[in-house]
């Protein structure tokens, strides 16, 4: 019995040293960043545009951003630029690349470590997307994530349709 709890004890002690992880645990410390992704995964929290005011109608999007690439069983983080485009409407992948955003954020290199979180799924990004004065006219508009790596490459989420209250 007391080699149990012997065996117990050192077990928390090297646990709680940071010795051992459970299988698929997210570390705690970042992840070096990477230069190219293979896909960018993208989630609206509370699935609709919000209200972060006490006047009416939505102020903007709170956005969680993951970065893939195929090799990696964990997602990561990047070096280049991420960018979220909001076009008025509901507009599918075949339709959006005529369209012109009405509004768009951009987040560089520097700016992006600010943001940076793990959630159960890994290593992503969270960011509270304001339109300010410049709000849709729209019950409805779309949500794209590009990123743009230091060659150039893009890799563009699949479009994502949010409701916006009136």
């Amino acid at each position: 019995m007391r080699t149990a709890a012997k065996l117990l004890v050192a077990a928390a002690a090297l646990a709680a040293a940071g010795g051992c992880e459970p299988p698929g645990k997210v570390s705690r410390m970042m992840p070096p960043s990477v230069v190219q992704i293979d896909r960018l995964g993208v989630h609206v929290e509370r699935g609709a545009a919000t209200n972060w005011d006490d006047k009416a109608g939505a102020d903007g999007v709170v956005v969680r951003v993951y970065c893939y690439q195929y090799h990696q069983p964990k997602t990561v983080t990047v070096n280049g630029v991420l960018e979220f485009m909001v076009f008025e409407g509901g507009l599918s992948a075949g339709t959006i690349d005529k369209a012109v955003p009405f509004k768009v954020w951009r987040f560089t290199t520097d700016q992006l470590p600010a943001y940076a979180d793990r959630s159960m799924v890994g290593w992503g990004y969270t960011m509270q997307l304001a339109w300010e004065k410049n709000a849709p006219k729209t019950r409805r508009i779309t949500l794209v994530a590009r990123f743009i790596s230091a060659t150039g490459e893009e890799t563009f989420s699949t479009p994502v349709s949010i409701p916006v209250s009136g």
